[in-house]
């Protein structure tokens, strides 16, 4: 990646945080590294070089930006401090002071933050119904009954998965689950419709699994499957997964959950990365190529 030098440019240019972690680009002239998201104002690119880890930009005698904190690892708070900008920014009037205080541009980029977080929002509410056994049956259930409809229909789309105000508001009576199961779902769309849920990338992690435990219905698998897949966390670990003990007992790892939750300790803060390996060494059919 770091040798696709124009394609490292135009990532720098648009502070594309999902080349984060690919390659980190230095600057000759102040002696310091960065990663492609970083809010720095982009220098020329005359100036930048790119390297594909930090430990090859400290090599080369450059120092970590203290804004940006590419030498953190992923996942950790110090890694994660852009999030907290957004959130901020989420979380802050976007109004007629704003444009006052911050000008028209400034004002129009919060906006159009908080309306990606809501849609992550949204996002983290599929990823449960996703989930969910009968995961698909119970999806296209909600979709259908609640969705909103797509003007222009096209590869079979017809529908926008409902936002969580519409969930919120759904007579229970009319959820086609068990009545535990319908507690669940519209104690998490009520509290994502509050605001009192984050499920988007500028959540806070701590935060969101102690507010998903707080709800009835959400065990640790449920809590740790979201962390890992709806917030990104690359330390998110599910302990309880019956694909990860089957794994862990065949590799002579700890079986029990509790047993295996302390043994992964060694592998933080990348367990996330641990169920994925777990989950590749069993016979299952998504493990295996097609043929032909």
């Amino acid at each position: 990646m770091h040798t696709d030098r124009e394609r490292c440019l135009r990532a720098v240019r648009s502070r594309d945080a999902r080349f984060d972690g690919w390659f980190y680009s230095a600057v000759v002239t102040t002696g310091i590294y960065c990663r492609p998201s970083c809010l720095a104002r982009p220098p020329k690119a005359t100036n930048l070089r790119f390297h594909p880890s930090a430990a090859s930009a400290q090599q080369a005698g450059f120092r970590a930006c203290k804004r940006c904190r590419p030498d953190a690892s992923p996942g950790s708070p110090e890694w994660s401090t852009r999030a907290d900008v957004v959130a901020r920014a989420d979380r802050a009037p976007a109004d007629r002071d704003d444009v006052a205080a911050d000008g028209p541009d400034r004002a129009r980029r919060r906006l159009c933050q908080r309306a990606l977080l809501q849609r992550d929002r949204a996002g983290g509410l599929r990823e449960l119904a996703d989930r969910a056994a009968p995961a698909r049956t119970h999806a296209a259930r909600l979709v259908a009954a609640h969705g909103e409809p797509v003007d222009a229909p096209g590869g079979g789309l017809t529908h926008l998965f409902p936002a969580p105000a519409t969930l919120a508001g759904v007579d229970p009576a009319t959820l086609a689950m068990p009545a535990s199961r319908r507690r669940t779902l519209l104690a998490l769309a009520g509290a994502l419709a509050a605001g009192d849920l984050d499920l988007g990338p500028a959540g806070d992690w701590a935060v969101t699994r102690r507010g998903l435990h707080t709800l009835p219905g959400l065990g640790p698998w449920t809590v740790e499957m979201i962390a890992m897949c709806a917030l990104g966390d690359p330390d998110a670990f599910a302990a309880t997964d019956l694909g990860v003990v089957k794994a862990a007992r065949a590799l002579g790892l700890p079986a029990s959950p509790a047993a295996l939750g302390t043994a992964s300790q060694r592998w933080r803060p990348w367990r996330a990365y641990a169920v994925q390996h777990l989950w590749a060494t069993g016979e299952h059919a998504v493990n295996r190529l097609p043929a032909g």
